[in-house]
C-alpha cells in the first residue's frame, strides 16, 4: 500500500500505519468466502509505504491511499463496498481529507536470492 501525504500531517503517520493495517486486513479479508480459506489477510502481511507529496504531485487530499491486493472472486464482487467501508472507518473522528483507491490486479510474483561465488 502506498500513502502519499501532506507534510502537515506527518505526526499522524505512526497511528495511521497501525489503523491502516487493521482496517485493510479486516475489510479485504475474504478467507471465509473463498475455497480452502484462500484470501486470508493479516495486518502482518500488509506493507505500508509513506511518501510526502512532491512539488509535481497533484494534491487532492491530505492522505491519498492506494491499496493493491490480490484478486479473489469474492473480493472483486464487492470491491467498491469494501473501499467505501475502508474510507468510512479511516475517516471516523478525524479532521483531514482522505482518498482511498483499491485495485485488484491480476499479477505474478517471484522472489529469491542469488548465490555468489
Amino acid at each position: 500500500m502506498d500513502v502519499v501525504y501532506d507534510r502537515a500531517y506527518a505526526q499522524a503517520l505512526p497511528n495511521l500505519k497501525q489503523k491502516l493495517k487493521e482496517v485493510i486486513s479486516e475489510e479485504l479479508d475474504c478467507s471465509a468466502t473463498e475455497p480452502d480459506g484462500e484470501g486470508d489477510l493479516t495486518p502482518a502481511a500488509i506493507n505500508v509505504r509513506f511518501r510526502p507529496y512532491g512539488p509535481d504531485d497533484d494534491k487532492d487530499f491530505d492522505f491519498d491511499i492506494e491499496v493493491r491486493a490480490k484478486w479473489y472472486k469474492t473480493r472483486a464482487e464487492d470491491v467498491q463496498q469494501r473501499t467505501d467501508r475502508i474510507l468510512h472507518r479511516l475517516g471516523s473522528g478525524v479532521v483531514f481529507s482522505t482518498g482511498v483507491f483499491v485495485t485488484l490486479p491480476i499479477a505474478g510474483w517471484a522472489e529469491g536470492r542469488s548465490q555468489t561465488g
